[in-house]
Order: structure tokens, then sequence, then C-alpha cells
């Protein structure tokens, strides 16, 4: 099977330094993790089960009885020399996902039972490791072939082009669905969609909604919806360090000013749903409670006359990723227009979305945020160690006193008002307006069923069965 997803400059199946779709694609089919998010539920993937003593200071993990691609079995070794590689400060990970473990006290009681030793109680175990609890062979250092204990190894892989794939007939979960698989780099999903009515490609990823929307009669194709978890929520991301988006008002206005129902027509094509300034919607643990955010112009009017901002200029970083984001974004310059706020675009191609330095410089940037549970989305963006293209600079002290606090807390009613109170102070003064949470249209040919993860936005030959591959766990 053939399958195109977007990509980035610099592509590498180095999961800690990667920035594309695609590599993330490919790494999640050789790699297996130890946690996963399947539809809108967490679930133990290659771990058999998570114990934790009585305050979840200290948690046990058993593993399935799994092999790597060289037939090696996959042991307590392994995932403690992942943790430590995951960890390293330069990664997509290491900044924040691992800073309660306490790596240099790892330690294997079997070969399939690894304990983890952590600074301060995490009763969250579960949900840090998702996303993040890649497994590799202890002391990996080369990614141009590399091996893992995914339900597919490599043939041959070029950077930038292609990944050829093929099944391992050993995996623990079972022989995949696939005899083989390509995953090629594209930066045009329409190019995809043409070449997936052609036959020329059996599975495309990040085709745009207004395509879904004409190839929904088409008998040969086939719309195929992730579900929340592989989801992307999008956000206007507001520096909150600088002016005048360090002022709460000018942020809330923000909110006000934007008619969610609108963005969401224009950019998702009715794949989606209006956001609510919190990420993690549909997605267990989120508050279900904060009322809808109105479209209210004249509040929005208000609140930037109060701040001395009535005509309120600055320039929006933005790129059309996921496809419609571009067009939502013309759009809401015209609605800031409404309220007295010029807006223009920086628009950027796609494969430089991720650039760190043109994020960190934005005072507003398009985000699309892999869909997370609230919790694990704070903890992994919204700390004080995250860049300010992608957390804002939101952290101040009370936030983090409680998030700290729900990482300790071991009973789970207790927990979620913690996550509450959280979520409330996202809703009133957080760095981010989610205007939408976008469900990825994927196209496929009629007959077969696809086997593994949802992928992110995808068409497929009808009669083709499909592939794990979970977006990005960064943000751009």
């Amino acid at each position: 099977m053939r399958v195109e997803v977007l990509g980035a400059d610099n592509e590498t199946l180095n999961v800690n330094v990667t920035a594309s779709d695609a590599d993330f694609t490919r790494v999640s089919a050789i790699f297996d993790q130890l946690v996963l998010v399947l539809g809108d539920k967490l679930v133990l993937s290659s771990a058999d089960s998570l114990t934790p003593n009585a305050d979840a200071t200290v948690w046990m993990i058993k593993l399935k009885d799994a092999t790597f691609h060289d037939g090696k079995p996959v042991t307590a070794d392994d995932v403690a020399f992942s943790f430590r590689f995951l960890a390293d400060p330069k990664s997509n990970f290491g900044p924040t996902a691992f800073s309660d473990f306490d790596l240099k006290n790892l330690k294997s009681l079997d070969q399939r039972t690894l304990q983890v030793p952590l600074t301060h109680p995490r009763a969250d175990f579960m949900e840090v490791l998702e996303g993040i609890s890649y497994v590799f062979p202890a002391g990996i250092n080369d990614f141009s072939k590399p091996i893992g204990s995914g339900p597919f190894q490599v043939v041959s892989y070029e950077p930038g082009k292609t990944a050829v794939l093929k099944g391992y007939k050993r995996y623990r979960g079972g022989a995949p669905p696939l005899d083989g698989l390509e995953i090629a780099t594209i930066n045009d999903a329409d190019a995809s969609l043409r070449a997936v009515k052609s036959g020329r490609l059996d599975y495309a990823v990040g085709i745009s909604p207004t395509a879904a929307r004409v190839e929904a009669t088409n008998p040969q194709l086939r719309i195929l919806n992730g579900g929340p978890a592989n989801s992307h929520a999008l956000t206007w991301t507001m520096n909150t360090t600088k002016p005048p988006f360090s002022d709460v008002r000018v942020r809330q206005a923000m909110a006000f000013a934007t008619d969610r129902k609108a963005l969401v027509d224009v950019g998702f094509g009715g794949f989606g749903a209006v956001g609510n300034d919190v990420i993690g919607q549909g997605l267990p643990g989120f508050d279900g409670m904060l009322p809808p955010r109105p479209y209210d112009p004249d509040r929005a009017r208000q609140l930037l006359a109060t701040a001395g901002r009535s005509n309120l200029r600055f320039t929006v970083r933005t790129y059309d990723a996921p496809p419609g984001a571009l067009a939502a974004t013309q759009l809401w310059t015209q609605q800031l227009a409404k309220v007295g706020v010029t807006a223009t675009l920086d628009t950027v191609p796609v494969s430089d979305r991720y650039d760190n330095a043109a994020q960190n410089a934005a005072l507003i940037q398009l985000g699309a945020f892999t869909n997370r549970s609230t919790i694990i989305h704070i903890e992994t963006f919204l700390t004080p160690a995250v860049p300010v293209g992608i957390s804002g600079g939101y952290a101040p002290p009370a936030f983090n006193a409680l998030v700290a606090k729900s990482q300790s807390t071991v009973d789970p009613a207790e927990r979620q008002n913690l996550i509450n109170q959280l979520s409330t102070m996202l809703y009133n003064e957080g760095p981010y307006v989610v205007w939408g949470v976008r469900q990825q249209p994927r196209r496929g040919r009629t007959g077969r069923s696809r086997g593994g993860a949802e992928p992110v936005a995808a068409a497929v030959r009808q009669g083709i069965p499909g592939m794990s591959g979970p977006a990005r766990p960064g943000a751009g």
C-alpha cells in the first residue's frame, strides 16, 4: 500500500528531533508504544499493566511478550533506555514529559518488569506515557534504517521522499493486515487526492475538507474520520509576555470577536466542531460544563476600548495546515475588522510551520495541536520550560500550583475537580482562542477495513486496509 503524508524539511526517523507529520506516521508504524489513545480511550499497548504504590511515587511497568524486528526480546532494560533517550533536553519530549522521572534509579526487576521511581507523586502516570512512550532497542544511535518492535519494519528510507516498510509477521499484536507499506512525503494534499483517484496512491493523509465534500458521492472513495484523539485543536496562540496580549482584556476580546461556527464551516467543511478555548474536547477529563463561548463583537469592542486598544493592529503568522486553516484565518481577519482590529497575515510555507525561531518571534499565530486530554496538554505545553511560540508564555504561579497538586492527587474525583479549575483559568485568561476541533477527513476506496490506530486526515482507495499514524506530539 502506498500512502502520502504532509512532510517538512530535515526529515528523520529519530522521533526526538523530527518535526514532520510524515515521519511521525512512519515512526508510529515502526516503533511500538507502551500506551496509546484509540478513538476516545487511553489503552495499554506494549505495556501489559501499570501498577502504582500507595502514593503513586513508584510505578511498575509490566511488558507484554514482544520482539524487535531482529528477533531479540523487548525487555525492561530497553524501556529504561528509551525513557532516558526520549528525556534528552533537546528532544521533542525531554523538557517536560520526563521531568518527574527519577531516570538514574530506574530498575529492571526481571526481563519484563521495570520499576519507575518518580521525584513526586504522579497519579496520571498512564496519561503521561501517552504519546511519548516509544520503545527502542537499548543503545540505538542510527536512525537511517532503525529496528523497532512495531507492526512494520524498515526496508529503505529516503528523508524527504519516502520510507518503504514491510509487515513484521512476529508483531506481538499479530501480523499487520498489509505485507508492505510505503509512506511518502508530500506538501500538496490536493495532489495526493488526485493520486488516490487515479489509482497511483492508495491512501492520502491531509486532504482538505472541501475536497472531501466534493468527493463524498464518489463510489470509488470513502471518507474516514479519526475521532477526537486524532483531531487537531486549532488555535490563535497569543504571546502573553508582550503587549498587546499581555493584557488579559485583549485576549478576552479576541475570544469574543471570533465567530467560531463560521470559521469551522469555512475551514473544516463539516469535519469538526466549534472549540471552546480549552484543548481536550471529546476526550476523558474534558470539562464539559464550561459555557460555550459566544460570538459577541460588542463585548469585544468594549474590552478593547477599556484596554486602550480600540484601533489595534497586528500580524498573524499562519499557514495552510491542516488544509482549510488558511481560509479560516483569512475569514478571521474580516471578523476582527468588525471590532476595529486590523490584522495582516504572514503566510509561511507548510514546510516552515515548525520553525522555532519564527514561532517564538510571533505575537499571535495559528496553532494546530494534536487533541490530547486537557491535563496532558497542560503538562506538555503550558509550563515555563516550553517555548513561548507554543505556550504563549502562559504559566502563572497559581496555575502551576494547581498543576502540581493535580499530579499528586490520587483520588479521581478530586483530581478531576482540580483539572476543571485549570480549565476555567484557561477559559478565562489563557493564551489560546481554541476556535475549532478538526476531525480529519480521510479518503479511501470502498471495500476493505483498516487496521491499527486511526491516522491523521487521509484519503484511501476502497479495498485497501489502513495503517497506524498518530499525529505529531508537538504543535505548529
